[in-house]
């Protein structure tokens, strides 16, 4: 406790020389910059906007009171990030289609980069020609419609099995989660279309995605200050996704060289064989096709789970 005391006034001293730069920083900032941007509530030193994203309301819904107030295009401050918000239909069309091509690019964050062999898969790509192939490989290869309809087996045996679990469950009594079923369900799906068979590692691997999903989804203060080293290190996110994305990836390194070992006649073709057979003609890393493979299951996960949360969180059990 005395040292404490004694090293109080030093801490102080240095977060005061610490954060008075960056507030005369935003106090000095030009109106004309202001000027040129969209409405928006007003912003806190230092922080921005921030505390008005981290109460009990979805994000969306915030936006949504924003909206009214400020128009369907926002300005808001995340922490050192000027962000625009876009609000309604017409303006999401604008950005979406017309200008698709400007606003292609996502911004460089540290969990997606991590996760995704340093931005290599569709999602997280920058636009360019690696974008434009893999967005190719998608469109012609992976999701066409005759390439959807025959994992139809699959879907309809992942589904059977979900009735008898449902079935079992009824017959003893017990009490059934919806969610964790549906969730079990489309991962299920999702992991054989694209690994082609049930693998020995697949709770491991949907542990892995339970938990990837709050941090892809989710702010990083570090990536709000990204000048500010010190909070990358302090929050620890690019030690724990970096863990994550180690068991994951000998999952997937097992996978992929079971498929190279093993292929057999006349088999149905998974994500992985087609982008295997595709890999010299597209000049495809390893790292490529575990980034294309684990993002397209990350984000069937992710907009399952959105599902989910717009049912009603109050009715989660059947007896």
């Amino acid at each position: 406790m005395e040292l404490l005391r004694a090293s109080l006034p030093a801490v102080l001293t240095l977060a005061a020389a610490f954060l008075l730069p960056m507030l005369l920083r935003f106090l000095r900032g030009g109106s004309k910059k202001q000027s040129l941007l969209p409405p928006g509530p007003p912003k806190l030193p230092f922080i921005g906007n921030l505390h008005q994203l981290a109460g009990p309301k979805l994000p969306y819904c915030v936006f949504d009171d924003m909206a009214k107030k400020y128009g369907p295009v926002i300005h808001l401050q995340l922490g050192e990030i000027p962000t625009v918000v876009v609000n309604s239909a017409d303006s999401a069309r604008i950005v979406l289609k017309t200008q698709d091509n400007v606003f292609a690019s996502r911004p460089d964050l540290i969990c997606p980069r991590i996760v995704t062999y340093d931005n290599t898969d569709v999602a997280w790509a920058p636009y360019g020609k690696y974008w434009r192939q893999v967005k190719k490989i998608l469109t012609t290869e992976l999701l066409t419609a005759k390439r959807v309809q025959s994992f139809r087996p699959v879907r309809e045996q992942e589904v059977s099995e979900m009735v008898e679990s449902i079935a079992r469950s009824a017959r003893a009594g017990e009490k059934v989660n919806i969610s964790q079923t549906l969730s079990r369900l489309m991962m299920g799906v999702a992991a054989r279309s694209a690994f082609g068979k049930k693998s020995k590692d697949e709770e491991e691997f949907a542990g892995f995605v339970r938990q990837a999903i709050p941090l892809l989804a989710g702010f990083s203060v570090a990536d709000l200050f990204p000048s500010i080293k010190l909070f990358g290190r302090i929050s620890g996110v690019a030690q724990q996704v970096q863990k994550l994305v180690e068991s994951s990836d000998k999952i997937m390194e097992n996978i992929i060289n079971d498929h190279k070992a093993k292929k057999q006649i006349n088999q149905t073709e998974d994500f992985v064989d087609i982008l295997l057979k595709l890999q010299s003609e597209y000049s495809l890393t390893m790292e490529n096709i575990k980034a294309i493979i684990l993002v397209g299951i990350l984000s069937f996960s992710f907009y399952l789970l959105l599902f989910l949360r717009s049912l009603s969180d109050s009715v989660r059990l059947i007896e």
